[in-house]
């Protein structure tokens, strides 16, 4: 993974997807005592794999993950306001901006875990 994607902090759960044996997509979980609340962090996808769907399918997996396993009511993800493929991702599985949270350089989108 090193070489594909770099280097990575700690987390409390990263999950990879593979397509035929291959590393397509990489997502980490990062859960915060002191906050209290869970964000989506470092979702790559390979850039030969792009615009198909697998960055959707990952973000997908990762919340049905949270939703299922985890006491949260909502979960977090930044995304630069430059990368409007990934705001867009976000967006279409439910994602809303936080206006007050967002800055020049970030989206703060969040999304409900409740059903």
């Amino acid at each position: 993974m090193r070489n594909l994607f770099g280097h990575f902090p700690p987390c409390n759960f990263a999950f990879t997807l593979r397509r035929d044996g291959d590393l397509v997509a990489y997502g980490e979980i990062l859960e915060d005592e002191v906050e209290g609340d869970v964000e989506i962090q470092h979702l790559l996808v390979a850039p030969d794999m792009r615009r198909q769907g697998i960055g959707q399918a990952m973000l997908s997996r990762l919340t049905a993950f949270l939703s299922a396993s985890r006491p949260y009511s909502e979960v977090w993800m930044r995304v630069g306001r430059d990368n409007e493929p990934a705001a867009l991702c976000a967006h279409s599985l439910g994602f809303m901006e936080d206006e007050q949270m967002s800055g020049p350089r970030y989206l703060w989108l969040k999304k409900s875990l409740k059903s």
